[in-house]
């Protein structure tokens, strides 16, 4: 994404979007990857929760499952 792009709510609108059709494919749960240097703040934000980390991977940051309950 643009930096002139960030902050207008295109990445929640996505991610709503992506949320609203699970539940109406009648999913329990969305599960997701990201790592420390990328967006974890943001789905926290959205309810998101860390569901595993690997630290140091790669070096210096961490890799994240996140969930999100569907219910």
């Amino acid at each position: 994404m643009r930096e002139a792009d960030r902050r207008a709510g295109l990445g929640s609108a996505l991610l709503t979007a992506a949320i609203e059709e699970a539940r109406a494919r009648g999913c329990t749960q969305v599960g997701l990857t990201t790592h420390s240097f990328q967006a974890p703040d943001f789905y926290r934000r959205h309810g998101f929760t860390v569901a595993g980390e690997i630290p140091g991977y790669p070096a210096g940051h961490a890799y994240f499952l996140m969930r999100l309950a569907l219910t």
